[in-house]
Parts: structure tokens; sequence; C-alpha cells
């Protein structure tokens, strides 16, 4: 509900400028002061045009290697990601230029609502750890795609099955 949101922001808006950064990093705290709250339009386009330049920067001069995040930060930045690509005409642009470059790794992100990641061989191992990360991440059951009996069957699954909605196979290998 965007009327709902707008409120939500615009109460924090409201707190962050009587001087309560409520435990909000610096950044944020920008962001929600240069957010236009005037209506939901403006609020989104206020706010991708303060975090998209900032994100390109990160991307294109941060260096190597990036921190690589975890699964519930990947997800979640895979939603953040796409919805900036539908959002900013800035994004658009850098997706096309890293895409033409051949370089994927926005790609891999984008519309991972709708991706999920099979694991393989089907042990109890496997099993205990599909368990474990169903437990301690809030994403891993909306991308969980089932655990195949081989790696092997996984990776025909993907390939020759043309299952395209795996965006990953996790192999386990007790090489002893």
């Amino acid at each position: 509900d965007p009327d709902a949101s707008l409120a939500i922001l615009r109460e924090v808006q409201a707190q962050v400028q009587a001087g309560n950064a409520l435990g909000l990093p610096r950044f944020w705290v920008d962001v929600i002061l240069a957010t236009n709250t005037t209506d939901w339009d403006a609020a989104s386009n206020s706010f991708t045009s303060f975090v998209t330049p900032r994100a390109v920067a990160v991307l294109l001069n941060g260096g190597a290697p990036l921190p690589v995040p975890g699964f519930d930060e990947y997800v979640a930045l895979g939603y953040a990601a796409t919805w900036l690509l539908e959002q900013s005409p800035e994004f658009r642009n850098l997706y096309r230029r890293t895409t033409m470059l051949g370089l994927d790794a926005l790609g891999n992100m984008l519309y991972l609502r709708r991706r999920k990641v099979a694991f393989a061989p089907d042990t109890p191992l496997v099993r205990e750890l599909v368990q474990h990360l169903n437990e301690s991440h809030a994403f891993f059951g909306t991308h969980f795609g089932g655990i195949y009996d081989t790696e092997d069957a996984a990776v025909s699954a993907l390939n020759v099955g043309r299952r395209e909605d795996l965006w990953g196979i996790v192999a386990v290998r007790d090489d002893g």
C-alpha cells in the first residue's frame, strides 16, 4: 500500500528531522532527509535520484574485491536492483552498458524474486544444510529450488531441461 508506506516514511522523516536518527547509519539518514514525500511518485523519484548515482559509483569505482553478501542480503539487493531497474533510467543505462561489455553481474541479481537455488546430491548432510538455511534465512524458502539426486541431475535440469527459474546450484561434495 503506497499510502501507508508513504505515511511511515513521513513519520520516520519527521523523527530524523527532529534529531532522532533512530539508530540509522548516516547514509540512510541522508536518504531519508533527501526524500521528497509530497506523494509516492515524488518519494520514489527522489529515492532513486539519491541512491542510483551512489550505487553506480560503488559498483564502478569500488575496486575489488567487493564484499560478499549473505544469502538474505543478496536477495534483498536483488529486489532493490530490480526495483531500481524498473524506476530509474540511470540504472537501466548502467545495466545496458555493463551487459554490452559482457558483464552480467547485475543480470544475475535482477528479477531474483522469480529465481531459485537448487542443491545436490540428495544426502542427509544436504538435507540438514537445507533445513538449517530454511530456519536461519528469511528469504530461503521463497528461493529454494529443490534437492536433486545428483549434481549431474541438477545441471541437466538447468541446461537440458531449461529450468529457467534456477539461478544457482549448490553442489556439496565430500572429498574425504
